[in-house]
């Protein structure tokens, strides 16, 4: 159950009463879950497409990526594994104006080897959407890979 504390009561009594009418949950478990259905398409134009342009993602296994061709060239590294499965679980979304969500999440994803054995992974993610003439997009993604 997603509880506010006093000041993101504040902030979304005056910073983001119209992400809070939307349902910030609900935008951020949407956007998720077109990023599941994509990352197991292995395709990194379209993975990199749900991100803004000047997005950044800070993972786990590297240094800082910035914007969309940088991006888009992370991704065809990391999707030339055979990744077979990825679910974000929501933990929580909160509007930090009406057009930016901060979020955070569970993942957890399975990379199949050659010889077929499934090597799960998961962690936490934060993640910042920010509204754009597109939709909501990742401004910033960043992630740990908990064992």
């Amino acid at each position: 159950m997603l509880r506010f504390s006093p000041i993101a009561a504040f902030v979304v009594a005056t910073l983001g009463p119209a992400v809070a009418q939307e349902d910030p949950h609900a935008i951020v478990a949407a956007a998720d879950a077109e990023y599941d259905r994509v990352f197991v398409t292995h395709n990194a134009e379209r993975l990199t497409a749900l991100y803004t342009d000047d997005a950044t993602i800070l993972s786990a296994t590297g240094p800082a990526t910035t914007g969309s061709k940088a991006i888009l060239g992370f991704w065809r590294k990391v999707l030339k594994g055979n990744w077979t499965t990825h679910t974000f679980q929501v933990v929580s979304a909160e509007p930090l104006s009406d057009n930016t969500i901060v979020a955070t999440a569970h993942w957890s994803s399975d990379l199949t080897s050659a010889d077929g054995k499934v090597m799960p992974y998961h962690g936490d993610a934060v993640q910042i959407f920010v509204k754009s003439d597109q939709g909501w997009k990742l401004k910033l993604a960043s992630w740990n890979v908990l064992k």
